[in-house]
């Protein structure tokens, strides 16, 4: 069976990463793969003081970053994630529990992609 990782960067956006945190628990993911690219408060003491606790996460800190450079946070945690197939998305977006369901992936190369330009809704202007 493959192995499902989702990976995420966050810059002190922490408050967006909690809100949407338990939607990424309760999906089929078997790992997260969190990048802290400096953030003034590590996520580690965040995800602690919030009580969020789970084997499958795993938060990178990347220190003394003084400029925000989100495809460089996202190489680190592409780099470190194990899984056969990658969920990468940014640290706010809410996943249903059956998102692997409704968007099953095939073996071998698959990518899915996005245009904000055809989004159903508002609550999809941002996603691609």
């Amino acid at each position: 069976m493959s192995k499902i990782s989702l990976v995420t960067a966050c810059k002190n956006r922490e408050a967006n990463l909690l809100k949407v945190i338990e939607s990424w628990l309760l999906s089929d993911c078997d790992e997260f793969v969190i990048v802290d690219w400096s953030c003034d408060v590590p996520l580690f003491d965040t995800f602690h003081q919030a009580g969020i606790k789970d084997k499958r996460i795993q938060i990178l800190r990347v220190e003394d970053e003084p400029r925000w450079i989100l495809t460089h946070a996202y190489n680190v945690g592409l780099k470190r994630s194990e899984g056969d197939n990658i969920l990468k998305l940014d640290n706010d977006h809410v996943i249903t529990k059956n998102f692997f369901a409704i968007n099953a992936l095939s073996e071998g190369l698959d990518a899915r992609l996005g245009s904000w330009r055809l989004a159903k809704d508002a609550s999809q202007a941002y996603i691609n």
